[in-house]
């Protein structure tokens, strides 16, 4: 069952995109760690994505990187049920892609995602949150409904702004002995 969306009952902002069941959730006004699966249950997930591979010195796993002629997608596909779910749209998700970024012309779904190499694991998203929105507040653009225009068009809410507009993303997947391997850091703002 979904926690929250919003900065409220548990006291962090998580984005409004992500539906899963989460294993745990921790964090603080500036970050928010959410954890999908669990070794012991076999409720691990393979890693899709669109973009490329980069082997980063001293890091054990590639980074996977967007490319300049589309954004990064990165999917989640459970490894029982094949069941699949977005932790990454870089068209739509973040600061940037809501405030800053030209949007993307080119249908999405002609994107072929490419699995990561790395068994099913555990994951852990990281949502960077250092923009004082409320501070700003008064530099964005507001629909007849209240909502904040977004530069693709589309309004949103200003509580689902603060949830969705963060600045940076991690993504690490964690190996059957525990050990965290960061694949992704995308600065977003």
């Amino acid at each position: 069952m979904r926690t929250t969306l919003f900065d409220g009952e548990i006291g962090m902002k998580i984005p409004s995109y992500l539906t899963h069941d989460f294993r745990s959730i921790q964090g603080n006004g500036e970050l928010t760690e959410v954890y999908f699966g669990s070794q012991s249950t076999e409720d691990t997930f393979e890693i899709w994505f669109t973009g490329e591979v980069v082997s980063v010195d001293e890091e054990a796993q590639p980074y996977i990187m967007e490319t300049d002629s589309h954004p990064l997608i990165i999917i989640a596909k459970h490894s029982v049920s094949g069941q699949t779910f977005l932790l990454f749209d870089g068209s739509i998700h973040g600061y940037d892609a809501m405030f800053c970024d030209q949007p993307y012309d080119e249908p999405l779904e002609q994107l072929s995602p490419i699995k990561y190499d790395f068994p099913p694991a555990i994951l852990k998203l990281s949502f960077f949150y250092n923009i004082d929105y409320e501070d700003e507040k008064e530099s964005y653009e507001f629909d007849a409904m209240g909502n904040v225009m977004l530069l693709n068009g589309l309004s949103m809410p200003w509580e689902q702004v603060k949830c969705d507009g963060f600045d940076a993303f991690a993504l690490s997947v964690i190996d059957t002995q525990g050990i965290e391997h960061e694949i992704v850091n995308l600065e977003l703002a």
